[in-house]
């Protein structure tokens, strides 16, 4: 039985960084996808293959949000929002399945949907995995093989540590993503027509600390409570495994998606094993554009799920920067753009290049509200000048100058938030 503190923030912190890797898979799988009339498919296996990009898309933004919610758990019990993470492929003994970025395929959605299978469903699809090996840090013979697992235990300890609430929730409610004393409407960032509405809560006892982890563990990978019109995200990915197999039954050579490598970087790492290096000199630029934006979303994430002393007006531009804005007129684009590129020097027509959500150096909180801002503001001037000085090179993408000119005018509301100090 778990029973300190430090062994429940132990399986959160894994909580997050599988949902940060999971959404990193899916965006991955999701830009991946053919979507041009000449790349050969019929009118009927497009609008198919455009129906799973978007479930991609929308388990994708449900995904972040379930990482908002383990948050709130984290910054409720006295700890902080974890967004580290390990560099893709990994395939080391602290995660129960492969974490690899490949193109959409019936192969990869196989995977996702033993990713998000409940503990007690056995299919033919999935090999049951391996007894879990890897130890908490602190000592204790806790161990998970599945992220259902891992939720599981999580719930356990909540319910089961010997600490009173009044001692474990030390954290306070004001720091934490929704509710009023934020006065955020938050509940509908990632839906998509309607479904997957996710309100972010505060946590602050037990009651609201089980409810954050069942939310999660019903919309992930279902219960008897979900709604028929609202599937779990296991349920959707069971779905298009079995549109794909049948549209790869009535034509073998059918493909979804483009020919786009595997775990593609440009900078070296410790995980280079089963990655791919990108060689060629415009796809090297615009995968430095999409690290960059990524790493800078990722940073205006942290402080929004940190924050310290930002207003009520501070903390929404944080919002709608990192959600709506910087998601999709930067990193989905930028993500699409890449599996047109080719990854390779003179191969124009070879493979294809992708989004590696690299990291170039480790994302902690950066604690001064100013210096933050300012650090945000600077990056987002340097990428967008930077941008469209590319964007007017030969063999430029088409549509990089938009691009840039989205991150600049995020960037004016900083700057005028800064100038307001």
């Amino acid at each position: 039985m778990l029973r300190t503190r430090e062994e429940l923030i132990y399986l959160l912190t894994k909580a997050a960084e599988l949902e940060h890797l999971l959404v990193c898979q899916y965006l991955f799988a999701a830009f991946s996808i053919k979507r041009f009339e000449h790349e050969g498919l019929t009118p009927l296996q497009q609008n198919a293959v455009d129906e799973w990009g978007q479930r991609l898309l929308l388990i994708s933004r449900q995904e972040m949000e379930h990482l908002g919610l383990v948050s709130n758990i984290l910054t409720s019990i006295g700890a902080m929002p974890h967004f580290e993470r390990p560099a893709f492929p990994n395939t080391g003994p602290y995660y129960p399945f492969p974490l690899v970025l490949e193109r959409l395929n019936l192969e990869t959605i196989q995977r996702f949907v033993c990713v998000e299978k409940p503990v007690d469903v056995k299919t033919p699809l999935c090999k049951e995995p391996p007894p879990p090996t890897h130890m908490l840090d602190v000592g204790s013979p806790t161990t998970f093989n599945s992220v259902a697992q891992l939720y599981a235990l999580i719930r356990e300890a909540i319910i089961e540590i010997p600490i009173p609430d009044t001692d474990l929730f030390v954290g306070p409610r004001s720091a934490q993503v929704g509710g009023d004393e934020l006065d955020l409407d938050f509940g509908r960032i990632g839906a998509v027509g309607g479904v997957y509405d996710v309100t972010l809560f505060p946590v602050y006892d037990r009651a609201t600390a089980i409810q954050a982890v069942d939310l999660i563990t019903e919309q992930g990978e279902g219960t008897p409570h979900v709604k028929p019109d609202e599937p779990s995200h296991y349920a959707r990915f069971l779905e298009t495994y079995g549109e794909m197999k049948k549209f790869l039954a009535e034509d073998p050579g059918f493909d979804p998606a483009r020919n786009v490598v595997s775990n593609p970087r440009i900078w070296e790492h410790d995980n280079v094993k089963g990655s791919t290096l990108i060689t060629d000199p415009m796809t090297r630029e615009v995968m430095l554009f999409f690290n960059l934006s990524y790493e800078l979303m990722l940073m205006m994430m942290i402080r929004f799920y940190a924050h310290t002393d930002e207003t009520s007006d501070e903390i929404s531009i944080l919002k709608y920067a990192a959600f709506f804005p910087f998601m999709t007129m930067v990193i989905r684009p930028l993500g699409e753009m890449l599996t047109t590129m080719p990854a390779f020097k003179d191969q124009p027509d070879g493979p294809r290049a992708g989004a590696g959500f690299e990291l170039n150096y480790i994302h902690s909180f950066l604690p001064h509200k100013t210096a933050a801002w300012t650090l945000m503001s600077e990056r987002m001037k340097t990428i967008s000048s930077e941008m469209a000085r590319v964007s007017k090179l030969p063999h430029a993408p088409k549509g990089l100058d938009y691009i840039a000119e989205s991150i600049a005018l995020v960037n004016r509301n900083f700057t005028q938030n800064l100038m307001g100090r």
